[in-house]
């Protein structure tokens, strides 16, 4: 009997099946109609039951065949590349601040091997004429979508960099400044109009030209023509502009 020998039958079934490919496809698809929810209920529990078995099952087989597994996730990916996105979007937007915390922590342990990847990304990036234009079109898009935020960003960057410079004793997080601009009622606190996140300017009540430090207790929010027209002056915070 041919059948005895498991690598003959094994080979007989694939013969088989491509001979009879279509044929076999369509009687699936229309038996499993009927029953494909139920199906596919049952299969669902069953993995759940068996989860760890097809885990280490699935395992060997990709370590067993590389090439063949490589070929199939790129295949798989390219079929579902939308549901993947926004998964991905979904998931980083539930958990952004674990992956940031996360994120931050790997960085700091393995800052040597990160540096290199960038390195290395960015000379991938820089000879390929085709990935610096994909970049260069993300981040206008990203610029665009984000354009207020960045600008207060930048304002906020800035500012602490001016004071580093200056050898200004003492330092601010962009959560303890934005607690300023609420003690503050988000108001200028110089003119007293109404400011918010973007147009707030951060000013030292006492300039660090003047020996001012940098710690929040010196910070005090401005409306940009205040900011200009107090300069390295030192003025009551009760005054108007």
């Amino acid at each position: 009997m041919p059948y005895k020998n498991p690598e003959t039958r094994k080979e007989h079934s694939r013969l088989y099946y491509e001979l009879n490919k279509e044929r076999l496809a369509a009687y699936k698809k229309m038996h499993a109609s009927p029953y494909n929810e139920k199906r596919i209920e049952y299969m669902r529990k069953w993995y759940s039951r068996n989860k760890k078995i097809m885990d280490a099952r699935s395992l060997a087989w990709a370590r067993a065949h590389p090439e063949r597994h490589r070929s199939f996730v790129r295949a798989w990916r390219e079929r579902n590349l939308d549901r993947i996105k926004s998964y991905t979007k979904a998931y980083r937007d539930k958990n952004k601040g674990t992956i940031d915390a996360r994120q931050r922590i790997y960085r700091k342990l393995h800052i040597d091997k990160c540096r290199k990847h960038w390195k290395t990304r960015a000379d991938k990036i820089k000879n390929s004429p085709v990935l610096l234009e994909q970049r260069r079109r993300q981040q206008l898009e990203y610029y665009q979508r984000n354009k207020t935020k960045r600008i207060a960003s930048a304002s906020f960057y800035a500012a602490v960099r001016r004071a580093r410079l200056a050898g200004a004793k003492g330092t601010f997080t962009e959560l303890q400044w934005l607690a300023r601009l609420e003690y503050y009622g988000c108001r200028c606190a110089y003119c007293h109009v109404e400011l918010d996140r973007n147009s707030a300017t951060i000013d030292h009540a006492i300039p660090i030209s003047r020996g001012g430090t940098n710690w929040p207790s010196n910070l005090v929010p401005a409306c940009l023509r205040c900011n200009i027209r107090k300069g390295n002056r030192t003025w009551k915070i009760s005054e108007s502009g």
